[in-house]
């Protein structure tokens, strides 16, 4: 992925990534949970990279994702699972 495509993704200038990319600055605590939400992991994993976790599950990252949707829309996938549930 390049700058700028990573930059329209998390709402930030492509000189603002290159600047936190070559650690000219910090990123801001804002900054941190748009990368950690565009990547699917946690603040902690973002700003730690390998802390000696287990690296997160598909699911678990689903889950994240999931809880960040429309109640009617999570309301849907909740049904459905519980639909499959019942069928297994």
């Amino acid at each position: 992925m390049t700058q700028p495509e990573l930059a329209d993704r998390v709402g930030m200038t492509r000189q603002m990534i290159s600047y936190l990319e070559i650690r000219a600055e910090n990123p801001t605590m804002e900054q941190i949970k748009k990368f950690a939400d565009f990547f699917s992991v946690s603040a902690d994993e973002f700003i730690y990279e390998n802390i000696g976790r287990e690296p997160r599950s598909n699911l678990e990252r689903q889950i994240e994702k999931l809880k960040k949707l429309p109640k009617a829309q999570r309301k849907l996938v909740s049904d459905m699972i519980e639909a499959a549930v019942k069928a297994s």
